[in-house]
């Protein structure tokens, strides 16, 4: 189900098909394949059965650029749609070299975006990922079954690694909230004029993980004691033993 433009809405929209190895392959599937999706600024809509993320365009190195993506699978057909908006932020020159990879001609310099290869890569849409994928899938016959073993990723390796930390010795709330505040760390790097609100804001406070850390206080609580108690013990014995060395 395709989202309605808004009004004076420009995008660009492109097909992106499906080999025949990758026939049975399933947008939703692939995407909640397990929780990164719902990490910052990875955006799913269960209803429309939409992904929505910011893309960089690669050939941009200058002002490193980026666009909204969403990407759609429509029903019973061999390929996926990904629109491409924010169009009016972009140069003369990038808007038509999108316009150009749209229509499927040759890309040059400006037009090597590699949006296409982004997708790719967070679908792990290639025919190695499906041979590795079917040779799970025989493994393990109930993931066959649920369709499940293509594990979703980040565009780059660097997005990976940055969540891959950001899941270390926390709970999965505090993960979610590290990620979206990089995201919001990242927009007022790019756009550093502050607001009149802001003046009076204290600037750490916006990129505060403001999650509940009652669970992590007390976890924490209970193995300091814990320690203190196998300390105790240890303690206590030292005497005795101590005693019987005497008496050899």
């Amino acid at each position: 189900m395709e989202r309605p433009p808004l009004a004076g809405e420009r995008r660009v929209e492109f097909k992106l098909p499906l080999t025949e190895s990758t026939a049975n392959f399933n947008l939703e599937k692939a995407v909640c394949s397990h929780g990164f999706f719902m990490t910052a600024p990875n955006q799913w809509d269960p209803l429309l059965k939409t992904f929505k993320r910011p893309l960089r365009l690669l050939d941009d190195v200058v002002s490193e650029s980026s666009v909204l993506v969403e990407i759609s699978q429509p029903l019973e057909c061999c390929y996926l749609v990904v629109r491409v908006f924010d169009m009016d932020t972009l140069s003369t020159e990038q808007q038509q070299s999108l316009t150009m990879y749209r229509g499927g001609l040759p890309r040059g310099e400006l037009a090597s975006f590699d949006l296409d290869e982004q997708v790719r890569r967070m679908l792990r849409l290639s025919d190695t990922e499906e041979k590795n994928v079917r040779e799970f899938q025989e493994l393990y016959g109930e993931a066959k079954a649920s369709g499940f073993g293509r594990i979703f990723r980040s565009p780059t390796l660097f997005e990976d690694m940055v969540k891959c930390i950001l899941v270390c010795n926390c709970q999965w709330s505090r993960t979610l909230s590290m990620a979206r505040a990089l995201c919001e760390l990242q927009l007022e790097l790019q756009c550093p004029t502050p607001t009149e609100t802001d003046k009076y804001e204290n600037p750490m406070t916006k990129f505060a993980p403001i999650t509940p850390a009652k669970k992590e206080t007390t976890k924490r609580k209970m193995n300091s004691q814990q320690k203190s108690r196998n300390v105790a013990k240890r303690l206590a014995i030292l005497p005795s033993f101590l005693l019987s060395e005497a008496f050899l």
